[in-house]
Formats: structure tokens, sequence, C-alpha cells
């Protein structure tokens, strides 16, 4: 029994020792061996071990590989500590949620945003309801937002953001929602992962439908609780772009990589709403073409 127990200990430390890269998580060993498979099927990319971000924290990080990949906002914040010659990799996380932590890292780090790029999102709103021009916009206290930035690329559709920062508990969540959503013509929303958890979502989109008023959400499970539309990257395409990332890091140790977000965006619309607002949609033709973005499934499969 011995015996085994070191054998295992070896092979467990050796494979450690030897890896590219460690993918941290919050105690989801499934979820990230599933992102394991997919990069080595992705790519070349090998030699990865995962751990929760508990055991991340109190482990002896400087045995640890030199890339680091944290998997949610949460993640991100916990592994900002380690040492600054490790590379940090953030995925399944928000611009807005990136850029509020990344300044209090002690290493250098760049990400695989969720959703899409502002200017595309505004874009393609002002093309599906050019009627509108005041959005509303909720979010975190805690989100780095540059208000100033979204004025300018609002601007450019002649549309203009009403801000509301709130603290996340749901009563001031509802309050600031209903008074912004009185005061403008749609509301559109980021990736914003503690203010947004599920029920939250919901309620705030019940309170949009019952004052007629749209939202445009940042992922397809704003669509599914109740948003007109939405512009995102799904998971299998950012850890494809992930997979791409590693390669080219694990080449080029020194080198450094701007924060992105994936190529093939997808939309998706509410049915519903588009019906009960009597909006006329563009092809996915013309989707394609205009926009460079694909329905759910696939740009190949709507051609077929």
């Amino acid at each position: 029994m011995k015996q085994l127990f070191l054998v295992l200990f070896t092979s467990f430390f050796f494979s450690a020792a030897s890896a590219n890269a460690v993918i941290v998580h919050e105690r989801n060993f499934k979820a990230a061996n599933v992102i394991i498979h997919k990069i080595e099927t992705y790519s070349d990319f090998i030699g990865m071990q995962s751990m929760d971000s508990s055991t991340y924290v109190s482990s002896n990080k400087e045995s640890l590989p030199q890339i680091v990949i944290a998997v949610g906002l949460k993640v991100f914040r916990a592994v900002c500590n380690a040492p600054s010659d490790k590379t940090i990799v953030a995925i399944f996380l928000g611009r807005e949620e990136y850029l509020s932590v990344r300044d209090r890292c002690l290493s250098p780090s760049t990400a695989v945003f969720s959703g899409a790029n502002l200017a595309l999102r505004l874009r393609v709103l002002k093309y599906i309801l050019p009627n509108v021009n005041r959005l509303g916009l909720v979010f975190s206290q805690n989100l780095k937002l540059d208000e100033k930035y979204f004025q300018e690329q609002a601007s450019l559709h002649e549309l203009s953001f009403v801000f509301s920062p709130t603290s996340n508990d749901r009563a001031s969540i509802i309050k600031a929602m209903n008074n912004t959503v009185a005061d403008t013509d749609a509301m559109f929303s980021l990736i914003d992962s503690e203010l947004y958890l599920p029920q939250i979502i919901q309620d705030v989109l019940k309170l949009c439908f019952r004052q007629r008023k749209i939202m445009v959400g940042p992922s397809n499970n704003f669509v599914k609780a109740g948003a007109l539309f939405s512009i995102y990257s799904d998971a299998e395409e950012q850890i494809r772009s992930l997979a791409n990332l590693l390669v080219h890091l694990n080449a080029y140790p020194m080198g450094t990589v701007a924060p992105f977000y994936p190529p093939n965006l997808k939309i998706v619309f509410n049915p519903y709403l588009v019906r009960s607002f009597g909006l006329v949609l563009p092809s996915a033709k013309y989707l394609e073409n205009a926009f460079g973005l694909c329905p759910e499934l696939g740009c190949a499969k709507t051609l077929d």
C-alpha cells in the first residue's frame, strides 16, 4: 500500500512539475478536464494540470507551470498574486471584469473575453432599433467601466448612455433598474457575473417587459431569459481561441498578447419579442456580410 501511494505521489509530482500550464477553477474538475481535452484537440499544446483556487492559493507557486489559466472572475482575482515570472490567462469573463482586476495583478496577464466588443454591439443595435437613442446601463460598482469611452462609441451611432452603478444586492439592483428603465429607450447590459445572477436576470427582464422596454444582452442566456438579442462567442470558440493563445505563449514565453474577443461571433434573437415589437430583422446572409455574424447554428449550416 505504501509503495502504491509512493508511485501515485511521484506520478502526480512529475506531471505537475512537467506541465506547461495549470488551469485554476472553482472546484469544478469535470469542467476543467473538458477544457483540457478540447485544448489538446484543437492544438498540439499538451502538459496541463488542474486545481481548484483554494489549492492554488495555498500551493508553492514557484513549482507551478509558467502559464496560469484562470477560469472566471473570482478565480482571476484569486490567482492575481502569482509570481511575476508567471503569465496569467483569464477566460470566461467580460472585458470590464478583466480590467477591474488586471491592474492589481503582480503577474502579466491577458484574456479571452466573453461576449462581443462594444463597437460591434452598438452598430447592430442601431441597425435593428433605429429609433432608439438613450441606452440605460446598470452595472456593478466594482466593475471598471470607462464611461467616456462608452459615450464616445455611442455618439458614433447617435446614441448616448445613462449610467447607473449599483451595489449587488437584489433590492439595489431592482431600484437602479426601475429608475433607469423609466428614463431610457432601451437597456444595454454587460458581462457582469456578480450582478447578473440567474434569478436577478429573470427579475430584471420581467421588469423591462412590463414596462415595454427592450434589453440587449451580452450572452445567449440573456436571450433565453427574455432579452431581444445578443452577440456572443460560445464556449467552444473561446476554448479554441485559448488553445491558439497557449501555443503562442509556449513558443514565446517572454512575449505579451493583448486581451481579445474570439473570432466567429454569433447572434441570437428572441422570436417572441421580435413579433411583440413588430421588428423586421435582417437576413442571416446580410448579418454575415455586413457584420460578420452567424446565427446560433452557424453560417455554414445557414447557407446549406
